[in-house]
């Protein structure tokens, strides 16, 4: 796909993105332009994320984009692929802000996804085709991101985050900032705690957070159907966050058999997860 560009007084050109103090004076894009002009949110966060951090990501993005809302992030590892990835698996919208001219792949693992956003949503930047990123492109990337979205969530973030730099420009854009809060004792949690002492939006429940800003709240009428003893299973799991079969057996009182044959059906289902003999619930199961 071949890159284009819109200027400040075209009409797809973003209203949000104009009231900003320094509105880039052309955005190039490919894909679909229109998006643009739709409800937007952002979801961002560490490159380096906490297992918890990215599931809350993907998870945020999914519901956003299953209320019709297109997700907005930056392409980076971490959050931003994440919160991408959970918007794509809805089959909702996404865009993608990035650094670099958009004929770029940066970072590379993120190619796939690049491409996927490039044929099932917009990638967007107001640098040309050729352009490589450079340090300081990122914080000048991230006023776009919140330039273009009604609210911005932090996922997971450390105090030197450039997801700060994020949140900091939508504050100043007048925009809501929500914080995903994470354990005090997790350096990665340290940047989305402090958003929330200095004054950010706890971000505690995806539907509390859904029905706060006026988006409809999903049901759990799309879960595959479970027997008495998988929900029970499945509930432990979503409670625990991470678990072993082992806590799982003594929260339920199941005889172990009983719980790795429900594990396999969950997993095959969609709805759990397991990497290195632990348990996880997959972003499906809320």
């Amino acid at each position: 796909m071949e890159t284009s560009f819109i200027e400040k007084d075209d009409a797809a050109y973003p209203e949000l993105l104009k009231e900003i103090t320094d509105p880039p004076e052309r955005l190039y894009y490919r894909g679909d332009v229109s998006l643009l002009r739709t409800r937007c949110f952002a979801v961002v966060g560490s490159r380096k994320a906490t297992r918890p951090g990215l599931l809350a990501a993907e998870m945020i993005g999914r519901r956003l984009a299953q209320c019709g809302i297109t997700v907005v992030s930056g392409l980076a590892e971490g959050v931003d692929s994440a919160a991408h990835k959970g918007a794509l698996s809805a089959g909702g919208r996404t865009i993608a802000v990035l650094a670099n001219g958009l004929d770029q792949y940066y970072p590379a693992v993120n190619r796939d996804v690049q491409k996927e956003i490039e044929r099932k949503g917009l990638l967007i930047s107001e640098y040309p085709d050729g352009t490589v990123s450079k340090r300081y492109y990122f914080p000048l990337r991230n006023r776009i991101i919140s330039g273009i979205s009604e609210v911005v969530t932090v996922a997971e973030a450390a105090l030197r985050s450039g997801s700060l730099i994020t949140a900091e420009a939508a504050a100043e854009q007048g925009r809501r900032v929500f914080a995903v809060p994470g354990n005090f004792m997790i350096d990665r949690c340290a940047g989305t705690n402090h958003l929330i002492a200095d004054g950010a939006e706890e971000l505690i429940d995806i539907n509390l957070f859904l029905e706060e800003t006026g988006l409809s709240m999903r049901t759990d009428e799309n879960l595959p159907a479970l027997s008495a003893d998988e929900q029970e299973v499945l509930r432990t799991i979503r409670d625990l966050g991470e678990t072993t079969t082992d806590e799982i057996v003594m929260k339920t009182l199941k005889p172990a058999g009983m719980v790795n044959s429900i594990i396999t059906v969950l997993e095959i289902k969609g709805l759990v997860s397991m990497e290195m003999g632990k348990v996880f619930p997959s972003t499906s199961a809320f």
